[in-house]
């Protein structure tokens, strides 16, 4: 009977084990960790969704034969970077999954968030900056390009991505920060650079720490697949299409001439959101997704 009563008690530990490590697995799904020098950067993944291919532009033949089907999987991603200095975060996302929760699987909570660096002032982007209209991350100061908040005064009163803005802008009150993104080489390792196109200030962050770089390239790339093959395909998401080539293309130029380890981050790069770009051949790259 004792051996009996054992080999259930065992069974039931073996299967509560199971099953917490299986709790853990689900937790992590969404996050994936990458050093750069002596900094951490996770990639959250927000939300993923199947959108219509209706939106790309420019090359029919390659859009049908990488998606025949008409569709393909978007992807909402964030990305939190721990420095030495600071604790900052690059977008949002939507805020429909749980900042709170993904903080708490890397050892942080709300409340250690110094900064929020935003690409852009679409509402996939600082979404997560408010929960029931009030500051998600209430220590936090929230910088922003100049030129994307002189673009924002300049949208209809009626716009949604104006409407949120203006809601931010009440909760986080004298912490919102602009900014001119003029590329010039932070002490911190952070720098911003103008990459205007996908919207009126839209903005990329290079993180650099010894000899290691990563681009946070935000919507530079819709699909990233799709318009390393062919850069010159435009997204209708795009607010000036054409500026939003050349702006994909002045990038693409600029990591042929960078000289460190470099990678490239996406907000709507598929998860984990990060890897790298290689030139194939003339106005043609491959991009290699990190496992």
């Amino acid at each position: 009977m004792k051996k009996i009563i054992g080999y259930i008690f065992f069974i039931l530990i073996t299967a509560i084990c199971f099953m917490s490590l299986g709790c853990e697995s689900n937790k992590s799904k969404n996050l994936h960790k990458t050093k750069i020098g002596n900094f951490i950067l996770w990639t959250v993944l927000d939300s993923k969704t199947e959108e219509s291919t209706d939106i790309f532009k420019g090359d029919d033949k390659l859009i049908k034969e990488l998606y025949p089907n008409g569709k393909y999987t978007s992807y909402i991603n964030y990305f939190v970077l721990k420095m030495p200095q600071k604790i900052c975060l690059i977008d949002t996302g939507n805020g429909e999954g749980n900042i709170k929760e993904s903080l708490e699987a890397m050892g942080l909570t709300l409340e250690d968030i110094d900064a929020v660096y935003l690409t852009h002032i679409h509402k996939n982007h600082m979404g997560g900056l408010l929960k029931n209209e009030k500051a998600t991350f209430p220590n936090a100061k929230i910088y922003i390009s100049f030129g994307e908040d002189k673009a924002m005064e300049n949208k209809k009163d009626d716009d949604p991505s104006k409407i949120l803005y203006k809601k931010i802008e009440k909760a986080y009150e004298t912490k919102i920060i602009t900014f001119r993104s003029d590329g010039e080489d932070s002490k911190d390792g952070l720098t911003s650079m103008a990459s205007y196109g996908h919207s009126g200030g839209h903005t990329i962050y290079k993180i650099k720490s010894k000899n290691e770089v990563v681009y946070i390239l935000g919507d530079i790339f819709q699909q990233i697949t799709l318009q390393t093959k062919n850069p010159k395909i435009s997204s209708t998401t795009d607010e000036d299409q054409e500026r939003a080539v050349s702006a994909r293309q002045d990038m693409l130029d600029l990591l042929e001439t960078e000289e460190d380890t470099v990678k490239c981050a996406g907000n709507h790069i598929d998860f984990p959101g990060i890897g790298k770009i290689e030139k194939v051949k003339d106005n043609e790259y491959k991009f290699t997704l990190d496992s």
